[in-house]
């Protein structure tokens, strides 16, 4: 009987008597019931994210595009600005007035206005000589400003000249470029242009064939 004894005292102890067993019972139940609905929340969080992201781009996309848009247009009429003061100015004046006797005024021109954007890239391209019929100023226009414009530069000073138009204002008056005779019979009269920004230039470099006026 001893020795029954003395084996029971060996037996390990019953698990239920682990301090930490039942609190490892409650933690496994707490997480097998929390697992479900912690990945049903990460599912939900990343369909949600899935379709947000679209629309976040294209709220994002649509203003940069217009921007863009905005910035062409506005450097098309800086660099035709710039072919405009280089190859046009000189007869048409620095705010596309006219120079009396010399280039029409594009300013609010009713001649722009009716022409086509190829239209007029014929003319600044091909010029228009005094021999054109056309042509109601008796004044040379040079093929592509005189300075060997390219294509494109053509392209950026015309859509500077529709820059230059409103078509709510009055055309500009072009009665001070018609034909006038000459005080000897016919032809043009000499222009005197002493202020004019190119009267030097002509001086030095043309005036010995076609005279100080431009008379021939």
């Amino acid at each position: 009987m001893s020795n029954n004894a003395s084996s029971s005292s060996k037996k390990p102890a019953s698990r239920t008597n682990d301090p930490y067993f039942w609190q490892a019972i409650a933690l496994s139940s707490l997480f097998a019931v929390t697992l479900p609905v912690i990945l049903g929340m990460v599912v939900s969080a990343s369909n949600e994210q899935a379709e947000v992201a679209p629309l976040s781009v294209v709220e994002n996309t649509e203003p940069a595009a217009v921007e863009t848009g905005g910035f062409a247009q506005a450097r098309l009429l800086k660099d035709g600005m710039q072919v405009y003061q280089n190859a046009c100015v000189v007869c048409h004046g620095p705010q596309g007035d006219g120079i009396r006797n010399l280039g029409k005024p594009l300013h609010n021109s009713a001649f722009v206005q009716s022409q086509s954007d190829d239209e007029l890239f014929q003319l600044i391209t091909q010029g228009r000589p005094t021999t054109d019929p056309a042509n109601t100023t008796g004044v040379l226009m040079p093929p592509r400003g005189a300075v060997g414009l390219e294509d494109q530069q053509v392209r950026q000073v015309i859509a500077y000249l529709r820059s230059m138009q409103d078509p709510s204002q009055p055309t500009a008056s072009v009665e001070e470029w018609q034909p006038k005779p000459g005080e000897e019979g016919g032809g043009r009269i000499a222009i005197e242009l002493p202020d004019h920004p190119g009267h030097d230039l002509f001086i030095a470099s043309c005036a010995a064939c076609h005279g100080e006026g431009a008379q021939g």
